[in-house]
């Protein structure tokens, strides 16, 4: 009996327990709705004010053999596969390129999709850049081998970060060959100004050494020259003392020829001396004829006269 009291007792406590937990309840139901709806509306506006965080990544290795061989074809390029990926990662990982390839592939519309008024387009664009890091693997080295490195990019528009990822690596792929081809262009063209400026050089002391052997072939020329006048000088002054000699005998001869009366010259006189042994004898076979019997005085002046007369020795002259 006394247990069964208890027990009664224990279930008007609880009874009673109950009953006032609902009163309390009830009383501060509105307390209770209201908190309710507070933190569902909170929880609301979080989930759709907060964008979710995306990652993108995207892994490359080192250029092939074939790729290396190709790029050193050009006259002024050596490369090799170490220095050729070393120039890839340093463009990939410029932020000047990095902003230019955002800027050039118009990513600002995409990265902002809401077009929504940026105050400060350089911030914004190097806050979305700012993510980018290139991975280098754990086992890779210095000798660059075919261990892929990879790039990643985090942000809240996965199709954006996934097409701007895409377009750095081709297009550091480009600038780094187009720089090395402007390189080359560079290298050529220096080339060829120090090749203008050989011919150049060449061409100057080309000329000069023409001008030099014109210089000594005048110079030898002009000594030829000199040595044949004297010649001839010399020899038209020797042929003018054998006129001023002749002349000189001639008069000699002419006074002998007045002196014994020979006016005419004696030719048939001798011709006909001659006939009487032989035949015809040749006139300079008499050479011990005197000329003043020979020709006779008109003969000897006509002579003197065409020697006096004469202006210039030079036909006369070997």
């Amino acid at each position: 009996m006394q247990q069964n009291k208890q027990e009664r007792n224990n279930y008007t406590s609880d009874v009673i327990s109950i009953r006032e937990l609902l009163n309390i309840l009830l009383v501060r139901k509105l307390l209770i709705v209201g908190l309710t709806i507070f933190v569902t509306v909170l929880a609301f506006l979080y989930t759709n004010n907060t964008k979710p965080n995306y990652q993108a990544s995207s892994s490359f290795i080192s250029p092939s053999e074939g790729a290396i061989a190709k790029i050193n074809k050009l006259p002024f390029i050596s490369e090799n596969k170490k220095s050729l990926y070393a120039k890839y990662l340093n463009v990939l990982s410029s932020k000047e390129f990095q902003k230019k390839a955002f800027i050039d592939g118009d990513f600002l519309t995409k990265f902002n999709p809401d077009n929504n008024q940026i105050d400060n387009l350089d911030g914004f664009i190097n806050g979305v850049i700012s993510s980018i890091k290139i991975i280098r693997p754990t086992n890779s080295n210095d000798d660059y081998r075919d261990v892929p490195y990879s790039i990643s990019m985090e942000g809240s528009n996965a199709i954006a970060l996934e097409d701007y990822l895409n377009s750095i690596i081709k297009q550091a792929n480009s600038k780094t060959l187009s720089d090395i081809f402007s390189l080359n262009q560079l290298k050529t063209s220096i080339r060829l100004d120090e090749i203008s400026i050989e011919r150049e050089l060449f061409l100057k002391m080309a000329k000069k050494e023409r001008l030099n052997s014109i210089e000594r072939i005048k110079e030898k020329n002009i000594k030829e020259i000199k040595f044949i006048n004297n010649k001839i000088d010399r020899l038209r002054i020797t042929a003018n003392i054998e006129r001023l000699n002749e002349i000189t005998a001639l008069k000699e001869s002419i006074f002998l020829a007045e002196s014994l009366g020979i006016v005419d010259n004696n030719f048939y006189e001798v011709k006909n001396t001659v006939n009487n042994t032989t035949s015809f004898t040749l006139l300079n076979e008499f050479n011990d004829i005197p000329d003043w019997y020979l020709y006779g005085k008109d003969a000897l002046k006509e002579k003197l006269n065409l020697l006096e007369d004469r202006e210039n020795d030079d036909p006369f002259i070997p």
